[in-house]
């Protein structure tokens, strides 16, 4: 019997399936088999094929199904139907296209010992059966055309007509009691028509004498007229079929029509927010109220908001976070109550994702995915749309401590990275989406175990004053002390302080590249690599949420300044051994020079001198990237420049004044040891939410 080694996805089948992330629709076409022997091939050989050579079949694909969100389920049935000579089933490819492209060779599966195909030879058709899984960017955005000389599987019969019912047995499913035209029937219970009864004439039912009979000794009596008095006036029909009371007429109303209704999460203010729309028949009588009515789902009881007619929108305050609640309104006019519109189930949480992905070339801009598709990042006042989306519109630089200290508050938030060698992609979102995402450290009190909802980062560069490091505006950043100093002061400011660290810096890396689509932070904003140091303050009177003041002004994103240039600043929870860079978790037990626990080695190595192509990514650690590879053009890749270790060192970050152009998002000095000390080298404070 064969064997077979799984399914080898080519490069051009990745470059497809990465294009499902940004809604290319793509369509599984057919699948040919082979009788050359390709089992000695590696997977980056199989990757590189684009056309099978030595086509004996060309097939069908059969009924796709979706397994998850990136696997679907591809069957090919190999028969020996139309063969007419034996050959080796030696490998099996499937093809696929865009729906408005070209097709490409999208996987290939190799045998390690081949099946004989034999000859038709008039005997039964015989063969075999392959359900290959197989990977897609996005599994929503596949396709599914059924070729019309395909077969279907008794199981794949069976998952069809499963939902339906025969003929015979449909009697068997009704529900006792159910109505049947022309039949006999049996009402019980309270029923509504749309429409009054009418008898065979097309007379409403109870009237004329009879409503008189039926009234009498209640509420009226007959008149002479045969209509109907009360309090001595008399109630009747004119003429021209009006319904008068003595001499006036009588104008009737009815319970309005339900109102149009939508519901859902207003991320901008973290509130539901609730529009009602009037509706077109308002029963004969003017709608003088509105009611919205909301519980959390799985509850029994509604709570009530009743607004007057000329509020048709609004907020709902005070709700649970990350919960689930269902939301209906009606109108009422002096007849009564409409019925209830539509019911609407918001979630009041932001799950939604942004992200980017790169296909792993010189071209260092990012193509948006998720929630990030379509939206415009500027600078210096120019349309910025991640105002108000997501962590960026939560980032609050008005932060202030009770010892003068200027901060700028992330909002918790989860990132995912996934890196291969064809694609790369950064998300992140203010909920967990699942156990691939990861809740960086600066959120994490590890003393009870618990997530934080901030972190405060110092909106300057450090200055220390009276033992203690600051961060104020209008002084000069403090230099020439080891990264020790600065991380003794940092702590004299009591619970939770601390040096500006790797997760930090990760998290400020992940949001800056989502927000403008490029991994060459300096064709945004240029920091300050030459000159002289600035003292702070004088990057924060630009317009919009980030901005420069001149190509060699202090840069600052969305109030951080100098995030990058300016003066490097100390990272702290990574040190360095030779090349093999060593990470830690916990701020509180920062240490330099420590090569032990509970510092971690990553799975890689960092790179020669040079600008920044590759960055490694270990997956249990995926908050520290370093360069793996680096080459020599300031404009293409990462774009930025990364300094090798040498023995013992501890991290720098940003660049600086006289860095003659070194400066950026991902720049790193990995060169100095724990004692070295600058006058371009400087810190930042940051502010863990700890109790």
């Amino acid at each position: 019997m064969a064997k077979w080694n799984q399914l080898v996805i080519t490069d051009a089948g990745y470059q497809l399936s990465a294009k499902t992330l940004a809604g290319t629709k793509i369509q599984y076409t057919h699948a040919q088999t082979t009788d050359k022997d390709m089992s000695d091939l590696t997977s980056d050989e199989l990757k590189s094929v684009t056309k099978l050579d030595s086509v004996v079949q060309d097939l069908s694909v059969g009924i796709i199904t979706v397994q998850d969100d990136h696997t679907v389920n591809i069957p090919v049935k190999v028969s020996n139907q139309d063969v007419t000579a034996d050959y080796l089933l030696c490998g099996l490819a499937i093809f696929a296209k865009p729906v408005d492209g070209d097709e490409i060779l999208y996987g290939i599966a190799t045998a390690v010992s081949p099946d004989l195909m034999v000859a038709q030879n008039g005997s039964t058709v015989v063969g075999t059966n392959f359900k290959l899984k197989v990977h897609v960017g996005s599994a929503a955005n596949v396709n599914i055309v059924i070729s019309p000389d395909g077969s279907v599987s008794n199981e794949e019969l069976e998952g069809i007509l499963k939902d339906y019912v025969l003929t015979s047995e449909l009697s068997k499913k009704l529900p006792e009691g159910i109505v049947t035209e022309g039949g006999n029937n049996v009402m019980t219970g309270s029923n509504v028509f749309k429409a009054d009864p009418v008898d065979a004439d097309g007379n409403a039912y109870v009237t004329g004498s009879g409503a008189v009979a039926a009234a009498e000794g209640h509420f009226a009596q007959a008149s002479k007229s045969g209509g109907v008095t009360i309090s001595g006036v008399e109630l009747e029909v004119d003429d021209a079929g009006k319904l008068k009371y003595g001499d006036d007429l009588v104008l009737m109303a009815n319970k309005p029509q339900a109102p149009g209704f939508t519901a859902a999460m207003d991320f901008s203010v973290g509130q539901p927010e609730w529009t009602v729309t009037l509706p077109k028949i308002d029963g004969g009588a003017s709608i003088v109220s509105s009611t919205v009515q909301y519980r959390k789902s799985g509850d029994t009881d509604w709570t009530s908001i009743q607004s007057a007619v000329s509020v048709l929108s609004g907020h709902v305050t005070g709700l649970t976070g990350n919960s689930e609640y269902e939301f209906r309104a009606f109108v009422s006019n002096y007849a009564g109550d409409s019925p209830y519109s539509n019911t609407e189930t918001v979630k009041t949480m932001d799950d939604r994702i942004f992200g980017v992905s790169w296909d792993m070339s010189s071209d260092p801009k990012l193509t948006r995915t998720d929630a990030a598709v379509g939206l415009v990042a500027g600078i210096n006042g120019s349309q910025n749309d991640f105002d108000t989306v997501g962590p960026w519109a939560k980032m609050d630089k008005t932060i202030t401590d009770d010892k003068g200290n200027s901060f700028v508050r992330i909002p918790k938030l989860y990132i995912k990275k996934t890196q291969t060698d064809k694609l790369a992609t950064w998300q992140v979102s203010l909920s967990k989406i699942d156990d691939t995402w990861y809740l960086p450290k600066c959120f994490w009190d590890f003393t009870n175990q618990k997530e934080l909802d901030y972190v405060d980062v110092g909106r300057y560069e450090g200055t220390i004053s009276s033992g203690k490091l600051k961060s104020n505006s209008g002084v000069m950043a403090t230099v020439s002390q080891p990264i020790g100093t600065f991380r003794t002061d940092a702590k004299a400011n009591g619970t939770g302080y601390q040096l500006l660290d790797v997760h930090v810096i990760d998290v400020w890396q992940v949001l800056f590249v989502i927000e403008f689509a490029t991994i060459n932070s300096q064709s945004i904003m240029n920091g300050i690599s030459s000159g002289s140091q600035v003292k702070n303050g004088s990057g924060t009177n630009h317009a919009g949420s980030s901005g420069f003041l001149s190509p060699t002004g202090a840069m600052d994103y969305r109030g951080i300044e100098n995030l990058y240039g300016n003066i490097f600043q100390f990272a702290d929870g990574v040190n360095m051994a030779s090349k093999k860079p060593w990470v830690c978790d916990d701020s509180s037990k920062y240490q330099s020079d420590l090569f032990a626990a509970p510092y971690t080695s990553l799975n890689y190595s960092v790179a020669e001198s040079g600008y920044s192509e590759r960055m490694g990514l270990d997956t249990n650690h995926p908050f520290a990237q370093f360069a793996t590879k680096t080459g020599d053009s300031e404009s293409t890749y990462y774009s930025d420049y990364n300094y090798t270790p040498s023995g013992n060192c501890v991290a720098l970050y940003g660049g600086n004044w006289n860095g003659s152009g070194y400066d950026g998002v991902f720049c790193w000095h990995l060169y100095e040891s724990s004692s070295y000390l600058n006058s371009g080298i400087g810190s930042r404070l940051v502010k863990k939410a700890l109790a």
